[in-house]
């Protein structure tokens, strides 16, 4: 190479290691591969030192761009984050970004497909500045900082994993009080119904009848009613609904009650949401 720089396949060793270059002989094909790490721009000559055994072909490949990518994530519209990426990606590279925290990891875009970025366009070897902007949720979990992160694959093979950007989730609440709660009363079944409560992963919901009767259940997470059956028109029903969220922690109780012989007790109107048996 140029200014006298000489690698030589050394007798009898498949691998030869220097402060800049790695040198594989595989026997099996007879091939000799060498990787130059920071080579010297000029002529590179490549010889056999054994005539009887003469090169028949040489093939190169050219370094691709490596990863580069900066985001930002803003504060978007009812406590969503919005995170705006430059990137450039290697060719024949794929792209997806995670979101990490504090016992917090899931994946907020796989394949990303960016788009061609506002203003002067910044090309580089093996690729090109690409913009991408996604709009998420934060994760549910622990508040403080979190990390969104770029992994970059190539043939399903891990390239590169990269920070791109920072921001700060929201602390963790408990769960908001539902802010209706209704029991309505149609022959010898009671319905009990509720709103949503802010921050809640599910439901616990308890009843109590003047009869002595007590029942706590936990119902699905998309269920905002249940029915209870065998229960006469002169029972008094009382009920407790609370928000749960994902950690077990119980949020704040709303509380109705149905008096005996009436038809409804609590909030007025409907409540709309599916209902579940208890």
């Amino acid at each position: 190479g140029p200014g006298g720089t000489n690698i030589s396949s050394p007798a009898g060793v498949s691998l030869a290691r220097g402060s800049n270059y790695l040198l594989i002989d595989d026997p099996a094909n007879g091939t000799a591969n060498v990787l130059l790490a920071h080579p010297k721009a000029g002529t590179y000559h490549v010889t056999t030192t054994d005539a009887s055994n003469p090169i028949t072909g040489v093939q190169t490949a050219h370094v691709l761009a490596p990863f580069s990518g900066h985001g930002t994530v803003t504060r978007a519209r009812a406590g969503k984050r919005r995170l705006r990426l430059r990137y450039v990606l290697p060719t024949g590279a794929t792209l997806s970004l995670v979101e990490r925290g504090n016992h917090v990891e899931r994946t907020l875009a796989r394949n990303v497909h960016g788009s061609r970025c506002p203003g002067r366009q910044r090309h580089v070897t093996g690729g090109k500045a690409l913009c991408f902007t996604t709009t998420f949720t934060p994760a549910t979990g622990a508040g403080g900082r979190r990390s969104i992160e770029a992994v970059v694959q190539r043939g399903g093979i891990p390239m590169t994993i990269a920070t791109v950007a920072h921001y700060r989730a929201p602390a963790l609440r408990v769960p908001s009080k539902p802010r209706k709660v209704q029991i309505k009363r149609s022959g010898t079944t009671v319905k009990i119904a509720w709103t949503a409560s802010s921050g809640a992963a599910h439901y616990a919901v308890s009843a109590t009848t003047s009869t002595g009767r007590s029942l706590s259940f936990t119902p699905a997470p998309r269920c905002r009613a249940v029915r209870i059956a065998g229960l006469a028109k002169s029972v008094k029903v009382s009920a407790v609904v609370e928000g749960i969220r994902y950690d077990t922690v119980h949020g704040h109780p709303a509380r109705a009650t149905l008096k005996a012989g009436k038809a409804s007790g609590g909030a007025k109107g409907k409540l709309k949401g599916p209902v579940c048996s208890a």
